[in-house]
């Protein structure tokens, strides 16, 4: 449903948490276009119970299928919806509870705000973003998740795929199993503000494919797997101010390594605080460029490794990878003990 409202309490007082997790192995394949997965054992499975069918090379992106159970024959499971694709017990293919908590299929005009979802974590199997996160929208518009905690999810902590105008602001993604904060598949327009990503299992917040014209805006990432802020393939023409980002196990902010005409071309970031990246015993990284980038602006930004007994092992403030070019590196601050401040291991037009 479009033009609506689900509003909380408040995430103190609003606490939506999935059931902990159940799962059973395939007992037949389960092919494209049925409606119907015959398990192991159905005991632990309910009607109206959110769920997904993978196998072990159908284990990702856009491969699983989510569905909801409308019915129970012994240990057959029927669903809402047919599976588009085939799922084998030869390549160990099961069935498992992790589905998004909060979900918005082809919707316009809707706001989720003041709840928390927590995703019950530890005994739940993990699945990636593209399909599902604590809060999750697909191919929607005008979408905002406002003053809204996600946290303790199997997979990512906040999901927006294929959408227009999404708006994420002042919420806190904490402690999932893979990203904080997820923009995928096409996002147009993201406004990303005010937000806090944290302890989540690989990236703090994460540009998947083709996220373009949004603006990331005085969030916050810390202590994350991974990276604090990463960007990859056609995440062009981004704009990142005010945020900072601090603590992450690699870099501050990853350009990940793709081929000049799927690069992450055309980004700007002014006035970012980026300190301390790198786990003690791996050199870590505050701005790394891989892949054949072009045209990055880094302006005004405070780049500092602390080098105290608790903190980063940032060696290098900026890095530029071999393929990278035109890249414009101005009024940036360097504080601390950068073995390198700005490392230029390509022979491109840079500006300094």
């Amino acid at each position: 449903m479009s033009h609506l409202t689900l509003r909380g309490e408040g995430p103190d007082k609003t606490i939506l948490k999935k059931a902990p997790g159940v799962h059973s192995k395939l007992k037949l394949d389960a092919d494209y276009g049925e409606f119907i997965a015959t398990v192991e054992d159905a005991s632990q499975f309910h009607p109206r119970m959110g769920v997904v069918v993978v196998d072990n090379q159908q284990r990702e992106g856009w491969t699983p299928s989510v569905r909801t159970i409308v019915d129970i024959a012994q240990n057959t499971l029927r669903f809402d919806r047919f599976l588009h694709i085939d799922y084998s017990v030869v390549n160990q293919g099961k069935v498992f509870n992790t589905f998004p908590l909060i979900a918005g299929y082809e919707v316009e005009d809707v706001h989720v705000e003041n709840l928390t979802a927590d995703g019950a974590r530890d005994s739940s199997e993990t699945l990636d973003g593209c399909q599902a996160g604590a809060i999750y929208f697909f191919r929607s518009r005008k979408m905002t998740i406002r003053n809204c905690v996600a946290r303790n999810y199997p997979g990512d902590g906040i999901s927006c795929q294929f959408v227009e105008d999404p708006v994420v602001e002042n919420c806190e993604a904490a402690g999932n199993a893979s990203l904080g904060i997820h923009l995928g598949t096409g996002a147009l327009r993201g406004l990303v503000r005010s937000n806090r990503a944290h302890d989540n299992g690989q990236d703090g917040l994460f540009l998947c494919w083709r996220v373009q014209h949004g603006r990331w805006e005085e969030n916050h990432s810390w202590n994350n797997g991974r990276d604090g802020i990463s960007l990859g393939h056609k995440d062009t023409d981004n704009v990142f101010i005010k945020n900072v980002i601090e603590g992450n196990a690699h870099a501050g902010i990853y350009f990940r390594d793709e081929s000049e005409i799927n690069a992450a071309h055309r980004n700007t970031f002014v006035d970012n605080t980026i300190c301390d990246n790198g786990r003690l015993d791996v050199p870590g990284y505050g701005i790394r460029v891989d892949g054949a980038t072009k045209n990055l602006a880094f302006t005004s930004n405070l780049i500092r490794n602390s080098g105290g007994p608790q903190t980063g092992n940032q060696q290098v403030g900026i890095y530029i990878g071999p393929q990278a070019d035109d890249v414009t590196c101005e009024g940036n601050q360097f504080e601390g003990k950068c073995v390198r401040v700005v490392d230029e291991s390509s022979g491109g037009h840079h500006k300094r």
